[in-house]
């Protein structure tokens, strides 16, 4: 599942090519159909508010993470009234705002492998949705980098792959009905367990 696939997409009228993974094709086409909305349309808002700086296949990934982390958190809030809610409005002002306060921007942090100092960039938003996922697993973070990098595909390397584990993480959350799962369950049905099988 972690191999690229590289598929032709088309950007106002404009055909061009895309690589992702094919969890991160099936994360996108999920929130294509729960949205009720075309692949096409959706690359073009992606496009149109996403940071220059940042590539249109990385603002993809962006896009995903917050659209899906945004549907957990309001799941796990019990809201009942969606009828001003847009999640995908929702995901692109997280873009926006990512963009405003400069979150696009890569950010290098000091990490451990295996008692071996390194470092990795990622967007802040990332860096989040990486706090996030150890919050919720009670695991520390370089635990966890340290699980992705020792079940990584060897063709993909550690940052793509804590991308793609976190796209898969939260997308299982939400589409598997886990978000009030125990972590002290975790050998059973974590979220953990799904994402780090995706990404092998």
């Amino acid at each position: 599942m972690a191999s690229l696939s590289n598929r032709v997409i088309s950007i106002y009228d404009r055909k061009t090519s895309m690589r992702l993974a094919p969890a991160e094709w099936k994360a996108v086409d999920t929130i294509c159909k729960r949205e009720d909305i075309k692949r096409k349309k959706l690359f073009e808002i992606i496009d149109m508010n996403r940071d220059k700086n940042l590539g249109l296949t990385s603002s993809v990934r962006l896009f995903a993470i917050i659209y899906y982390q945004n549907s957990i958190m309001r799941k796990q809030q019990h809201h009942h009234d969606d009828s001003l809610y847009c999640p995908i409005f929702e995901a692109v002002r997280g873009i926006i705002q990512t963009r405003k306060n400069q979150m696009a921007e890569l950010t290098n942090k000091i990490i451990f492998i295996s008692n071996k100092k390194t470092s990795m960039r990622l967007a802040a938003a990332e860096w989040k949705a990486l706090e996030i996922i150890c919050e919720r697993e009670r695991i520390k973070r370089n635990h966890l980098l340290e699980l992705i990098n020792n079940r990584k595909d060897s063709k993909l390397g550690l940052t793509s792959s804590v991308r793609l584990f976190a796209i898969i993480y939260f997308y299982h959350l939400l589409t598997d009905n886990k978000q009030n799962y125990a972590p002290q369950t975790r050998q059973i049905d974590s979220p953990i367990f799904d994402a780090i099988s995706g990404i092998l």
